[in-house]
């Protein structure tokens, strides 16, 4: 099983969903049908193959690897369906979300029961590795767990908040999106074989590759394309989350750009009318392509962490594709 910087891997990625099908299909029950129609079809599986190559340039075998990789991918669409449930969003990749089909108390279990299918996924591996690697990467997920949950409360103080800065908005990405890139990073580095101080830079890259990614994301509404975000564009401004392109919009506005940003942001407006008033003052300030080139810069910031590794064609482009999605 490897990775290759044209393709990306995606035999690779064919693999990995395979697998996923497999496992999914063992389940049993009405528990078992919520949690493959969460899983499948399966999503980028960028996670997994992520864990995959950052073992690969410790010296580890990614082909051992495929079952403790989808842990990251278990842990993943956990948080996709309780955010869903959160953020009152009725759709996922084109379907009706988790909870839309099966009622909100079955999301709710299906997503728990997500994330304990990851702890129990890392005993997976089929290699002989000592008891503290198993422990390290228990921790790594649990720490993970905690801090998406600490991002999506510190997350919720911020709705609304006409106050709220660039760095606290980079806290909260750090947390709610950044935390499972390295996560992923970090597992692939310790089942790989990897010393701590590999282990710490891989996880710095995945955290912010992972800011990248929801900078990114934040883009998306205001795409040519904004259905390549998997939601409807204007559910961030109904829900009045603060993204990077509002921020900077904010910080670029003078008092006649400013009020119409928050009379966008009001919640008076139609969701849709309110995303097309905000999409034309930030284009008009500028703030989109400030936006754009920030979201460049922190993949850039990723990279630097690869440094002290060879063969890190593969990761690089993974950073590469944070900001433009050809995956």
């Amino acid at each position: 099983m490897t990775l290759t910087p044209d393709k990306l891997g995606q035999s690779t990625r064919e693999l990995l969903t395979e697998l996923l099908t497999a496992r999914s299909g063992a389940l049993p029950g009405q528990l078992g049908e919520m949690l493959r129609y969460a899983l499948l079809p399966a999503g980028k599986m960028m996670r997994p193959a992520l864990t995959l190559e950052a073992a690969a340039v410790v010296g580890g075998d990614p082909a051992l690897l495929s079952d403790v990789s989808l842990a990251v991918e278990y842990l993943h669409v956990a948080t996709l369906v309780h955010d869903d449930i959160i953020d009152g969003d009725l759709t996922r990749r084109g379907r009706n979300a988790v909870h839309a089909r099966y009622g909100v108390a079955n999301g709710i279990v299906a997503g728990d029961a997500l994330l304990f299918r990851a702890f129990d996924t890392l005993t997976a591996y089929a290699g002989d590795v000592p008891g503290s690697v198993h422990l390290a990467a228990v921790r790594a997920v649990a720490g993970t767990g905690m801090a998406l949950c600490e991002g999506q409360v510190e997350e919720a103080l911020l709705v609304g908040d006409p106050l709220c800065s660039l760095d606290r908005y980079l806290h909260v990405v750090s947390k709610k999106t950044g935390a499972l890139f390295r996560c992923a990073c970090e597992i692939g580095a310790l089942f790989g074989g990897a010393d701590p101080r590999a282990v710490a830079a891989l996880g710095a890259f995945g955290d912010h590759l992972g800011r990248a990614f929801q900078m990114h994301d934040d883009l998306l509404p205001y795409a040519e394309n904004p259905e390549q975000a998997g939601k409807s564009a204007s559910t961030d401004v109904a829900n009045g989350r603060p993204t990077l392109p509002v921020l900077i919009g904010r910080e670029l506005a003078g008092p006649a750009e400013r009020a119409r940003i928050d009379e966008a942001l009001s919640g008076r407006l139609l969701p849709r009318e309110a995303h097309r008033m905000l999409a034309d003052v930030l284009e008009d300030l500028g703030a989109l392509d400030a936006a754009r080139e920030r979201t460049r810069a922190e993949a850039e910031t990723a990279k630097g962490y690869l440094a002290d590794f060879a063969d890190t064609a593969v990761l690089r482009r993974f950073a590469d594709i944070a900001v433009d999605r050809e995956w």
